[in-house]
């Protein structure tokens, strides 16, 4: 009989032994790997995942998804080249330039300075099988020496941490939610967490079935109005500031129905390639390589919007400390969008309206922050991976620590119980 407690007793060990392995996939600090059984989700959703840790900075195929994340930069940097090239054979005057830019402002509720505003949008070409041109995206910052960090495609376990990063600097984020992930209630909270942190809340809108075609002009107009307000339900105000799923991809058509509904439609001319790089100093060096490009260019720091992905298997979350080192080193300042646009009203009042309004955070207001602070950061972020302190915004993660914490001291207890089967 006691060969059968000491039996069972040993089992309920060898679980309990098992148990933190599956949930340290999110607990790391470094690298982290998800369990596969997390993997397939994700993938279908599109995003990029890992499913190895090593730290060498390949363009390997990871997975279907992140193939599909290479694919879409590369096509968006290719068509960036090619505009680039037909721009410099163009002779229009800045006359006209001035004027497009002053209509674009206008209709996002902005008004165009044209003694010191530097362009901040881009337009882009007509694609193949499009009948409407594509909608002009803001992708830089009204003055020089900005730099507004996005994040697109969260939030994930990924955001929360982020967010205490940028917390911990008192520097400003922006984070284009995409809905698909708010029905999981630890997520929803995630989300009303970092926007009463301060940071500004867009959305990534995605097609459900990434075919326009397959849908109407009011499906489109529907999905994309039921996608905000979900958003809006969680925060109280709708996101004016949209980024399409993988950019790359879009197409005229949704661009119009965007801007038809009062949506900014924001790109980036800075890509971290956090979904490429695999260690913090080479998403850092993109930024830092970016930055002196334009400064060889046009003898000036510019402005810039950039792009991260708040996603598991990333080197988002890790990269954040570099980041602002970077761009603190360069003389750069990090806004939110609505700093980056001088935007006294960043949001919408509801997601069927055309009412742009302002919260206790937007620009121009007491709340609205901007800049960062690097020693603050990396004091706090050595603590935290000394100590492992959880702040609020991630109490869903704190509650799988407690979990295993709760197998361990099970475990622990059990050990007397085997002792004594034993040897008693």
């Amino acid at each position: 009989m006691k060969y059968i407690a000491a039996a069972a007793v040993l089992s309920c060990l060898l679980f309990v032994e098992a148990s933190p392995a599956s949930s340290s996939s999110k607990n790391t600090g470094s690298s982290v790997t998800a369990s596969m059984s997390s993997l397939d989700p994700l993938s279908g959703a599109g995003y990029s995942i890992k499913v190895d840790s090593d730290d060498k900075d390949e363009d390997q195929e990871n997975s279907p998804a992140l193939a599909i994340v290479v694919a879409a930069h590369e096509e968006q940097e290719e068509q960036e080249e090619n505009e680039e090239s037909e721009e410099s054979e163009k002779k229009e005057s800045s006359v006209v330039d001035k004027e497009v830019d002053e209509n674009v402002f206008a209709s996002a509720g902005l008004v165009y300075n044209k003694a010191i505003d530097l362009p901040v949008y881009r337009q882009g070409r007509v694609r193949a099988g499009d009948n409407l041109p594509p909608v002009p995206q803001v992708v830089a910052c009204r003055a020089d020496g900005q730099v507004a960090i996005t994040y697109s495609e969260g939030p994930s376990d990924a955001t929360a941490r982020i967010a205490r990063h940028l917390n911990n600097g008192t520097t400003p984020g922006n984070f284009f939610v995409n809905t698909t992930w708010l029905n999981q209630q630890k997520y929803a909270m995630v989300l009303q967490n970092i926007y009463n942190a301060g940071h500004l809340i867009g959305m990534t809108y995605r097609l459900p079935n990434e075919d326009p075609e397959a849908m109407s002009d009011e499906e489109i107009k529907t999905d994309i109005i039921n996608s905000a307000r979900m958003i809006e339900t969680l925060i109280q105000v709708s996101p004016k500031y949209v980024r399409l799923h993988f950019s790359a991809q879009s197409d005229g058509r949704t661009e119009q129905i965007l801007r038809d509904l009062g949506f900014i439609i924001v790109g980036y001319n800075l890509d971290g390639k956090d979904y490429v790089h695999k260690t913090p100093e080479l998403v850092a060096n993109e930024y830092e390589r970016t930055f002196k490009e334009y400064r060889d260019a046009h003898d000036s720091k510019g402005s810039f919007v950039a792009i991260q992905y708040d996603i598991p298997e990333t080197t988002s979350m890790d990269a954040v400390p570099s980041i602002l080192e970077t761009i603190e080193s360069q003389g750069y300042t990090a806004v939110r969008m609505d700093g980056c646009l001088n935007d006294a009203r960043p949001y919408k009042a509801s997601a069927a309206g055309l009412e742009y309004v302002a919260d206790k955070f937007s620009f121009g207001s007491s709340g609205y922050k901007s800049g960062q602070q690097v020693k603050s950061i990396i004091a706090n972020t050595t603590a935290e991976q000394e100590l492992r302190v959880l702040a609020v915004d991630d109490e869903f993660l704190e509650k799988s620590d407690a979990s295993t914490m709760l197998s361990k001291k099970i475990g622990f207890a059990l050990i007397p119980a085997l002792i004594y089967a034993f040897f008693i």
